[in-house]
């Protein structure tokens, strides 16, 4: 290959390939920031849960 080719091809693809790149950053970070939200929706769920139990166990006491 000449050189006068192989800067016609980066300069042809090179624009795309940036894109891919900062694009898979863009994505690895979603995953980052979604894991963590992940991490504290889980924890405020079982809060929540354990909230749910007593009030349920609470109202079970006031029937009998």
């Amino acid at each position: 290959m000449e050189y006068e080719t192989i800067v016609q091809t980066i300069s042809t693809v090179g624009f795309p390939i940036a894109m891919c790149i900062a694009l898979l950053w863009y994505c690895v970070q979603q995953g980052k920031t979604h894991k963590e939200e992940t991490k504290e929706f889980v924890a405020s769920l079982n809060a929540n849960t354990v909230v749910l139990q007593k009030v349920a166990d609470k109202l079970d006491n006031l029937q009998k």
